[in-house]
């Protein structure tokens, strides 16, 4: 787990201090954080089963308060009690199991902060905003390994005390962080674990970056996952709340419930089931199934609701260590069509286009036709609906119908679920933007450009969204803030605007990474489109750029999140002049081999 979780590839700054030369660059400011919002009457974060050990410990939150004068819990720890909340006046308070003290009034419901209690020992500290908040407090010793139950913005038992406000990214170290190592998680909120600490001292991470569904994963490793009582997300959260859009992430959905094996949910027919083998992900949440009929087995769901149209079918399986390869029929869904796939004794996903057809009932294994294999691990049955292919999206009993994120863990290359970010890495440089999030860069001078410019950016097509930003300096008047812009007009058509007037590519852009640059010089007239460094429309346009105090939006326009980008935007520039053929083929060139 001791790997490291530093991301170099940060393509801008939330706090907009990138040490870049002010002259030569301009710089962004994102608006991608995500958060819960708690009513203050019956919402929490249920943390059963989080356990403890020691008696020093780091608790960091972004909150939002609605309100301070409250007697209302923020974190609650039972057994050998230990408190965070407010008091009456105002006060961050804490309780050690004797009494109460308070580090100091706070009366901000306007911003969100970033806050962290410390205990060493017998010492308590806080921070706010990456600074020493009032004194030290003597506490007394507490033995965190006692805790039993635990919960987020209420009482243990989330029966009352429930705190008003907006939560994000709440961790937990076993290690009193130090005053540089806070200040480090604030100026740098989209690190997991600060400079100095070890991974394996985070004992849970939840991003709260989800934006649906009912549980709060945790990023730790630890398996943590909180549920969700009441509590809605929001989107837009700016600095200093972790930025998802600086953050490797799957996006999925799950409309199968109980994609862990349960007795009373899932039937298995003609075989035994044993539960607790080990999973893709190293938990053992995966099952076994052997069947007792040589020509007979399989294990089956009640129908997922919401199957219509084009839907995927998942699961993964594997043999016994040191089995032979032997094929078996996964995903059956009771139709004439066998789907019959290669299974080797190392875990593999699989999946079948089942569309657009409904079962009666949910096959994940099917042995009804004599398929020689008479044992087989199973892990993540998933049903997805959609026309895209979906990452595993866990489910307890809720189906999970709405798109999730699923942030980048503390393993290597993996989602905050275990599985592998093979299907949706973020490249170099890249914003990954999830239909929330944007970037903007501030109204100057530089960027009121009236008679040539050019527009570029790496964009990640994937087929599915229309009207939506790239890069933009757009309002809503027309002939008054419609500067110009580059943006998605449909699934497979992105269009370069001037004024109002726009030029599509000519032919469909392909799904996957693409270069696509607009250029226009109000003395020729000459008006370009270039994809992947090939020239794929022309026109002529006689314009003055229009000039506005609206700033630039990167993966969105007109300043609306109805238009913002689903995906990835990498390397947007605004040049002053028209480049020319061989200068946009030369950038295509210079930069094809991080993106395709």
């Amino acid at each position: 787990m001791a790997t490291s979780t530093v991301l170099t590839n940060k393509p801008i700054n939330p706090r907009g201090d990138d040490n870049r030369p002010v002259d030569s660059y301009n710089r962004a400011s994102l608006y991608s954080g995500k958060a819960l919002d708690f009513d203050g009457v019956n919402d929490y974060v249920d943390l059963a089963g989080l356990t403890f050990s020691g008696n020093n410990q780091s608790f960091c939150f972004y909150l939002k308060a609605d309100a301070w004068n409250n007697f209302d819990y923020i974190f609650d720890i039972f057994s050998n009690r230990f408190i965070i909340g407010s008091q009456p006046a105002n006060n961050l308070s804490i309780y050690d199991g004797a009494s109460w003290q308070s580090f100091g009034e706070i009366d901000d419901t306007i911003n969100t902060n970033f806050f962290v209690v410390t205990i060493e020992g017998t010492t308590s500290k806080a921070y706010l905003n990456g600074v020493q908040f009032g004194s030290n407090l003597t506490i007394a010793l507490r033995d965190f390994s006692a805790a039993n139950e635990c919960a987020l913005m209420s009482q243990y038992d989330g029966v009352q005390q429930f705190f008003p406000g907006k939560m994000s990214g709440f961790k937990a170290f076993e290690v009193a962080l130090t005053a540089t190592q806070v200040a480090d998680l604030y100026n740098n909120p989209e690190k997991v674990v600060p400079t100095g600490v070890d991974n394996t001292a985070l004992k849970l991470w939840l991003p709260m970056m989800e934006g649906a569904g009912t549980t709060a994963y945790d990023g730790s490793g630890n398996g943590n996952h909180g549920t969700i009582s009441g509590a809605t997300y929001v989107n837009g959260v700016g600095a200093p709340v972790a930025q998802s859009a600086v953050m490797d992430w799957n996006k999925g959905t799950n409309i199968l419930e109980y994609s862990i094996w349960n007795n009373s949910y899932w039937t298995a027919s003609g075989g035994v089931v044993t539960d607790g083998v080990e999973a893709p992900d190293g938990t053992n949440t995966a099952f076994k199934f052997e069947r007792d009929d040589a020509s007979s087995g399989a294990i089956y769901n009640v129908a997922p609701t919401g199957l219509s149209g084009t839907n995927y079918r998942y699961v993964y399986a594997k043999l016994p260590s040191g089995s032979a390869s032997a094929s078996a029929q996964l995903l059956n869904h009771n139709t004439n069509t066998n789907n019959t796939f290669t299974i080797t004794d190392q875990w593999q996903r699989f999946e079948v286009d089942s569309s657009p057809l409904i079962p009666t009932n949910f096959y994940i294994v099917d042995f009804r036709d004599g398929v020689g294999v008479d044992e087989i691990h199973l892990w993540a049955p998933q049903a997805a609906a959609g026309t895209d292919e979906s990452v595993f999206v866990p489910t307890i009993g809720t189906a999970q119908g709405s798109e999730v994120l699923l942030p980048q863990g503390l393993t290597s290359g993996r989602d905050i679920t275990g599985v592998n970010l093979f299907e949706n890495v973020r490249k170099q440089g890249a914003l990954n933007l999830d239909g929330n999030s944007w970037a903007e860069v501030h109204d100057n001078a530089s960027l009121d450009i009236t008679d040539a410019i050019t527009l570029e950016a790496w964009v990640y097509n994937d087929g599915t969204e229309t009207f939506k930003g790239v890069l933009a300096k757009w309002g809503t008047q027309a002939g008054v803030d419609r500067c110009y812009m580059l943006y998605k007009q449909d699934e497979d058509d992105y269009r370069f605007d001037i004024n109002g007037t726009s030029l599509n590519t000519g032919a469909a852009v392909a799904s996957g990474w693409n270069h696509l640059v607009g250029v226009w010089d109000s003395t020729s007239t000459n008006k370009y489109f270039y994809v992947n460094g090939t020239l794929s429309a022309s026109t002529t346009q006689s314009a003055t750029i229009v000039t506005s105090t609206k700033p630039v939006e990167i993966g969105r326009y007109g300043y609306t999140s109805n238009n913002a980008f689903d995906d990835q935007i990498a390397q947007p520039r605004i040049y002053n002049r028209a480049l020319t053929a061989s200068e946009v083929l030369n950038n295509f060139n210079a930069t094809k081999d991080l993106y395709i």
